[in-house]
């Protein structure tokens, strides 16, 4: 993965912030080297749920990925600061426009195939991540109806109703998930 890759790089200062650089700007210029191949797939094969499905989940690591190099060039630019896990460093604005993207591919999903697994889930993960949480409820709901076993579907909707400020329905939801991973 890119974020192991970035980390273990022994780079002086002035090469690691030519890395971060030059990885920055293959995200914003044409996406990550997964979503650029998976992009071509699609185009080539464009009736292929399960290559749409891929390229939606590398999107979501774009933007993640992006945030994580802003992070770490701030750190550079900055230093003797530490990283505050509640900011966000990437611009928000590129980071919707690429949940958007991953948004639409998980709409071409569930075009080609309605019932495809795993789509729920990913699309209340970008939900989330946008903080449009009546979304995110929904898709997260879908997921556990889907799969009533789905750990991470529980364990995420309780964090949505948490962001809500609905304590209730988030417990339930966390108790849910917690029994979950007991049970594995």
């Amino acid at each position: 993965m890119k974020y192991d890759l970035l980390d273990n790089l022994q780079l002086d200062n002035e090469g690691m912030a030519k890395a971060i650089a030059r990885e920055i700007d293959s995200i914003i210029a044409q996406g990550g080297t997964d979503s650029s191949r998976l992009a071509q797939e699609a185009a080539q094969n464009p009736t292929d749920a399960s290559t749409w499905f891929d390229l939606g989940v590398a999107l979501i690591a774009d933007a993640d990925m992006l945030d994580y190099l802003m992070a770490q060039k701030y750190l550079m630019d900055n230093p003797g600061t530490e990283i505050d896990e509640n900011t966000v460093y990437a611009d928000a604005s590129l980071k919707e426009s690429i949940y958007e993207k991953s948004l639409k591919c998980f709409a071409k999903v569930l075009e080609l195939e309605p019932d495809y697994y795993g789509v729920y889930y990913q699309r209340g993960t970008v939900f989330a991540n946008l903080r449009n949480y009546a979304e995110a409820e929904k898709s997260f709901l879908l997921a556990l109806e889907d799969d009533p076993e789905d750990f991470s579907a529980a364990h995420d909707l309780a964090m949505v109703y948490q962001d809500m400020g609905d304590e209730e329905r988030c417990n339930k939801y966390l108790d849910m998930a917690e029994r979950l991973a007991a049970e594995e």
